[in-house]
Parts: structure tokens; sequence; C-alpha cells
């Protein structure tokens, strides 16, 4: 049996849902929900862990004779956000 049902004027009606089809999209409808939801999950390689965070921080050593004053300010500046951020002592 067809849902729509033809009136005099040419266009039609949609008769209810039966309560299989109403089951089958909810269910779809969970089916779809539980994708999106397992897509936001984090894998543990963001920024959020130590891991992450540091990954781009290295300690750095200088030289204070070869070096000029303002490379060692920046390499001290750059060794002490490393140990503010907790990635090394």
């Amino acid at each position: 049996m067809d849902r729509r049902e033809s009136k005099r004027n040419g266009t039609r009606l949609l008769l209810p849902l039966s309560n299989s089809q109403k089951k089958l999209a909810a269910t779809l409808s969970a089916i779809c929900l539980a994708m999106l939801l397992a897509n936001c999950q984090t894998t543990g390689t963001t920024v959020t862990t130590r891991e992450g965070r540091c990954a781009a921080w290295r300690a750095i050593t200088y030289s204070a004779k070869g070096d000029t004053k303002l490379t060692v300010d920046q390499i001290r500046t750059h060794n002490l956000v490393g140990r503010k951020l907790g990635c090394w002592k």
C-alpha cells in the first residue's frame, strides 16, 4: 500500500508511518548519531597531552663565548618556557 493518498485537486496527503517504519527511522537516526559522536573522539595526540604539548620543545644549549647576547637571551627564554610547560626540568 502506498503512503500517499491523492486528493481531488491532484495534491497528495502523507499517511501516518507504521510502527515498523517508525522503528526503522529511529534505528537509522541512532546509528547516524553514534557515527557522528565516534568521530569526535580524541586520539591522545592533541595538545592536551604532555607529549603533544612538548613535541616541538627541546632544551637548547648555548655557548656564552660563541653566541651573541641576543642569542643567549632567546635560548634562555625558550628553555624557560619549556620548563613552565613541564616538558623538562
